[in-house]
């Protein structure tokens, strides 16, 4: 029988474990009722609890993010949707929907082994809280012993009380991704507490405010490579408890607590690209410290590894950066400290050894204060003290990134990166190296390289389509001096490469250029610059000065159309008499042409009939040339020789 988790309760469930969207939920009884229609194989599938996956919408009717096909739940029902994950088995991966709003229970919510998706959907988190009058002394929010259980996009409020749990996870496999725990007023509380094989913490923030008491925002008892990444510790005494745990990684964690990270039993641990330190609030702990290891055991532990990493203390407090303590015959530990930075402490490193040792060894880190203890301290020769400000951007607000001129930039270790975050505490790449070779940044934050400045300038243009428009790229900068490449685009299709270059615009009008720079270790910016041009005015060469014309009226001048030109020089050539003659100034010739760009050529024009008698008489007149252009590139205008003279035909001699 598919037992609910309610007393005596018992879900009922159809054939397919599902329920169309918009049915109210299936009653209860003390048997089960399933679908005529079932198949007895199938039937007897549900009994040994293999029942397919199941969708389950919790919230209003046509609540967005809910799956077709999914069983509808009132809000009140949300125990209801657990209990029917419950009945169709530990095997089935079933997926509840849970509506923006608040849950409340007086006991909180227990998944059971069922494997299960808590997903929360809407426009804010749905909020799990304990209801009722309190004390709630020793009760847990949330609740589950399924070794395939995820929980996603949820608020846990921690209530008011002592030893409380928000998600109690034990049985491994876990999954909290995307969850806000709070716990304002609880004592000795704790956001997450997981154990079992390969449990999953992803961007997810705890803040834990205590007072007269503790709180631990992470806890794990015998949790084999559990997984940590993107954790805010707001605040809390404690940020991460791990006991009898193996192979932790903890990646780009920012935890604000006077104990940061304790590892007891716990050995293979592997810390990178995180920031430990104090919470903004001033609070009377003392012996504080970032990271703590102890063995009890009367084992040699794998180290614990930390990388690029920023552990912050608080001077007077007695707190120390690194602790390493074998408390027994036979017990050992090393943590071994690469490519991070100690700052703030009164002690670098605390050592106690009971044991077989206890060890603390830096390289290519940065490290204030000295060493302390009956154990081992070894900062290697790429290890260094330093008494002044590392370069932090701001330590007095928490701002921990480095300044441009910090002394850890590519101060890292220079070997093949390996083991921890590809990524810095902010998700920027690991390694950007200013330098040869690709050389980390110590401590959590990687310096970035800014992207250059582009800035175009005009160095040559009449604003016609005259001439050539030079363009310069050359007062381009690049905040971190890397060397500049520039690339250029003009009109959205021509491109050229330089930092000066020249462009010959065919057409008039708005044109614009583009200027892309490039540094030297790939990044790149672009700006765009928008200008206008007239057409411009290119002299036609007219070669000929006095030209004799024939009886019939014909002549020919020499005329050659630029080599600046784009296109042919081509209109339509007016003569007229500079010399009034009735009162006006009579039309001699029209002659329309088209010339090569760069060539010479002999037009030949034949004078009007009217000008040919005035010519008669007078023997010599003298013409203006007007040219009306006909190119959409060129605006053309008669040079040098705009006024020609033309002479009568010659007489002919009597015999």
């Amino acid at each position: 029988m598919l037992q609910g988790r309610r007393n005596n309760s018992v879900t009922m469930i159809n054939s397919l474990g599902t329920q169309k969207m918009g049915q109210r939920p299936l009653g209860r009884t003390h048997g089960i009722a399933v679908s005529f229609a079932c198949a007895i194989a199938l039937c007897l599938s549900f009994g040994s609890g293999n029942a397919a996956a199941a969708d389950f919408c919790v919230g209003p009717v046509g609540m967005t993010g809910c799956p077709l096909g999914s069983t509808q739940y009132a809000q009140s029902e949300f125990e209801d949707a657990i209990d029917a994950t419950i009945a169709n088995g530990a095997n089935s991966t079933d997926a509840i929907y849970l509506y923006s709003g608040r849950y409340e229970s007086t006991t909180g919510f227990n998944t059971g082994d069922s494997f299960v998706r808590i997903v929360g959907v809407g426009p804010t988190r749905p909020v799990l809280a304990i209801s009722g009058v309190g004390p709630h002394d020793g009760k847990s929010v949330l609740t589950t012993t399924g070794p395939s259980t995820a929980f996603s996009n949820l608020k846990i409020e921690i209530p008011a009380s002592n030893l409380n749990i928000g998600i109690h996870a034990s049985s491994g496999g876990t999954t909290i991704r995307d969850v806000e725990i709070t716990g304002v007023g609880s004592s000795n509380a704790t956001g997450a507490e997981l154990g079992g094989s390969a449990p999953e913490i992803f961007s997810t923030t705890i803040s834990l405010p205590y007072s007269g008491g503790s709180s631990t925002a992470v806890r794990a008892a015998s949790a084999n490579s559990l997984q940590i990444r993107d954790l805010t510790v707001a605040q809390a005494r404690t940020g991460i408890h791990l006991i009898d745990s193996q192979n932790a990684s903890i990646q780009r964690a920012l935890v604000m607590a006077p104990h940061g990270i304790e590892l007891v039993d716990s050995p293979g641990a592997v810390l990178s690209s995180s920031l430990l330190r104090h919470s903004p609030t001033a609070d009377a702990v003392t012996e504080g410290f970032s990271v703590r290891t102890a063995v009890t055991t009367g084992n040699a532990q794998a180290a614990t590894q930390i990388l690029n990493s920023t552990l912050i203390g608080r001077v007077g407090s007695s707190s120390s950066g690194v602790v390493a303590q074998a408390t027994n015959a036979g017990s050992a530990t090393t943590v071994q400290v690469d490519s991070s930075v100690i700052f703030g402490h009164d002690l670098a490193a605390k050592t106690a050894n009971a044991g077989a040792g206890a060890n603390v060894n830096l390289v290519y880190s940065r490290y204030q204060g000295p060493a302390s203890g009956s154990g081992g301290f070894t900062a290697a020769p790429s290890a260094h003290t330093i008494s002044a400000d590392p370069g932090f951007v701001n330590a007095a607000i928490g701002d921990f990134s480095l300044r441009r001129n910090s002394l850890l930039i590519d101060a890292g270790n220079p070997a093949a990166f390996d083991g921890g975050s590809s990524s810095d505490l902010a998700g920027n790449p690991r390694i950007v190296s200013r330098g040869a070779g690709n050389v980390r940044d110590i401590g959590a934050f990687e310096v970035q390289n800014d992207a250059p400045v582009p800035r175009i300038a005009i160095l040559s243009s009449d604003g016609t389509t005259a001439t050539p428009v030079v363009f310069s790229g050359s007062t381009s900068a690049d905040p971190d001096g890397d060397a500049l490449t520039h690339s250029w685009r003009f009109d959205y299709a021509a491109f050229a490469n330089g930092v000066t270059v020249s462009r010959r615009f065919v057409d008039s009008g708005y044109h614009v250029v583009d200027l892309t720079v490039t540094d030297s270790t790939g990044r790149s910016a672009t700006t765009s610059y928008w200008f206008r041009l007239d057409f411009g005015a290119l002299p036609i060469r007219l070669r000929s000065r006095r030209v004799r014309t024939r009886k019939t009226g014909q002549f020919s001048i020499l005329a050659t159309c630029p080599d600046a030109a784009v296109k042919n020089c081509s209109g339509r050539m007016i003569l007229r008499s500079t010399k009034r003659i009735k009162r006006k100034k009579i039309r001699a010739a029209s002659y329309v042409f088209s010339i090569e760009p760069g060539t010479t050529r002999r037009l030949q024009l034949r004078t009007y009939r009217s000008f040919r008698r005035a010519l008669r008489r007078y023997r010599r007149l003298g013409v203006s040339v007007q040219i009306i252009d006909g190119s959409k590139s060129n605006s053309l205008v008669a040079a040098n020789q705009s006024s020609i003279s033309l002479l009568a035909p010659r007489k002919s001699r009597r015999r």
